[in-house]
């Protein structure tokens, strides 16, 4: 695990105007739900919300994005620069964090971060979806997708926690 932030673009998630929060109680520890959470992608897929995936990257495909690639480097590591599908790893660390940016066709500019605390009982996945809109396109695109949008983070935030707990033996 990097002692630093390791980075190829500079986030700073104060700057980033739209942000949406998913949290998910695990009762696994940390190490082994962020362990889960740097497997996601490729033949792990995203934990429930594959088909929703394989959708938008069909849609990113028509509009002439790379579309769902499917596929990483490795298995189980992954490090700043990697493809994940549609996503490009921008940061791994400090800590138990895993910071990915879109690849897909947007009208503005996409990250998803992975932070994992300790909580009560285990540990807690913080998912949060950050989207950072071009002018006019991009609310007029974030504001019908943000339903379907919430459903899938909140879904893959849910069952990745839970099968970090089944893994464990704890739920």
């Amino acid at each position: 695990m990097a002692s630093r932030i390791e980075t190829t673009d500079p986030f700073d998630p104060a700057t980033i105007p739209l942000k949406d929060v998913h949290r998910a109680r695990c009762p696994a520890p940390p190490e082994a739900l962020f362990d889960l959470v740097t497997r996601l992608g490729g033949e792990e897929g995203w934990h429930g919300t594959d088909p929703l995936w394989r959708l938008r990257g069909a849609v990113d495909r028509l509009f002439g994005g790379v579309g769902m690639r499917k596929g990483r480097r490795d298995p189980a590591t992954l490090r700043p620069g990697d493809p994940v599908d549609f996503w490009r790893v921008e940061a791994v660390g400090p800590g138990l964090r895993l910071l990915l940016r879109a690849e897909m066709k947007n009208p503005g500019v996409a990250w998803l971060e992975f932070v994992v605390p300790t909580a009560p009982g285990g540990s807690e996945l913080v998912l949060t979806s950050y989207f950072r809109p071009s002018p006019f396109w991009g609310r007029f695109y974030y504001l019908p997708s943000y339903p379907a949008h919430w459903l899938v983070f909140e879904r893959m935030a849910r069952d990745v926690a839970r099968a970090a707990g089944s893994r464990r033996g704890g739920g």
